[in-house]
Parts: C-alpha cells; structure tokens; sequence
C-alpha cells in the first residue's frame, strides 16, 4: 500500500512538472536576418574601388507571405527547444502601430526588433529571445584574366539563439553554421577603372528553404 502510495504521489509530482513545463511561455523580442548583397544584388558597379550603393536594387524582397512563413518557422523552433509556448512580440510607436525591421540595406523586413529590457517590462513570459541570422557567400574559385573573371562562391547561413529569463539572465544559447547549399556564380570585368560584377542571386524561394533547413538542423543537433 504504502508503495503504492509512493508512485502515486510520483505520478502526481511529474504531472505537475510537466503541466508547468507546457505553460511556459516565451516571447521572441529580436530577429535580425542579414543578407549579403551579393546574394541578393545582381549587379554592383564600383569606380577606382568605391563602391557605387545604389548600382542595382535588391532583386529578392521577401513577400508578406514569406515574412509570416519564416516567423511561424522561428517560432516553432524556439518552442521546440525552450519547450513554451512561443510568439513574436513587439513594441509599439505612439500611434499604437508594431515596430518591425525595415529592408534597408542588407536586412529583412516585418521581424520584431525590441530591447531585452523593453520586452521584459511590457511583456510577461518566462523567456525573452534574441535570434539572428547572417547570409553570407563564402568564395570557392576564381577564374580568369585581369580585366574579365568569374567567380564561384558559396552561401552560407549562420543562426544564434539566446534566451533569457526575466532576470536578464541567459538561459539558452545555440549557434549553428550551415554551407551545405548549392555553389552561385559572379562574372565581373573592369573597363578603365570602372568594375561591374554580375551576381547569381537568391530567390525568395532559396531563402525560406535555406532557413528552413537550417532551423531543422539547429532541432536535430540539440536533441
């Protein structure tokens, strides 16, 4: 009887471990996703080494669809490691409008972007995350003459999670770099001090699946 008592008493405990486990709840405050821009500029003209800004214009710009898609995927993923429920929140202007990332330079659009200490202090949860993700193009070969070549290079993908309880503490970290994707090429040629490189770029496409299989790598290494 009285062991009976004793795994009952078990039962009840681990139950309630769980239960509690289950109403954990956690807030990603910051994403940051960089692209570099020869992953997403087809061309860049640059003259006696300065590079000219506005040479070309970014030719993947993520859909609102695409936006939404890649937060529910980040969402999923922190809720699988921090094991809570997760949701992207915001801070908010004057007017009551959500401040989000823009898309200028090399950043995505329509992501969170908030302090850890603003997070904490308008938001009630057990966790408050910070996520970044880099592109980059990591080059393989080079080919060619002097004034006309052709590059190969390879993009690669970085993502580091951190969470923190609301003392401002961390309590999880995670990193993961990723290259094995599909090599792009480069075609530059120099005229009289004037240098133009053509890029194969990224579609909109290839980013989400890039993060995507990123993601599922970052919850296969953690388990």
């Amino acid at each position: 009887m009285k062991k009976i008592i004793i795994i009952s008493i078990y039962c009840f405990y681990l139950f309630s471990v769980l239960f509690t486990r289950a109403q954990d709840r956690a807030g990603i405050y910051k994403i940051y996703i960089g692209i570099d821009r020869k992953l997403t500029h087809p061309i860049q003209i640059s003259v006696n080494g300065n590079i000219l800004q506005n040479g070309s214009l970014n030719a993947t710009r993520l859909s609102d669809l695409d936006i939404e898609l890649i937060k529910k995927m980040i969402e999923n993923t922190v809720s699988s490691q921090l094991r809570a429920q997760t949701e992207c929140i915001y801070r908010k202007n004057r007017n009551g409008n959500e401040i989000k990332t823009n898309d200028f330079g090399s950043s995505v659009r329509g992501m969170p972007t908030s302090s850890k200490r603003m997070a904490i202090r308008l938001h009630e949860k057990e966790y408050y995350v910070s996520i970044s993700i880099f592109f980059n193009a990591l080059q393989r070969t080079s080919f060619g003459a002097s004034l006309v070549g052709m590059k190969e290079y390879r993009p690669t993908v970085t993502i580091r999670i951190t969470a923190y309880n609301d003392q401002r503490k961390p309590v999880y970290r995670k990193r993961i770099y990723v290259n094995d994707f599909e090599k792009l090429q480069s075609f530059e040629y120099n005229i009289n001090g004037v240098q133009t490189k053509n890029f194969q770029v990224l579609t909109t496409e290839q980013i989400r699946q890039m993060i995507e299989k990123s993601l599922n790598q970052l919850i296969e290494r953690g388990k």
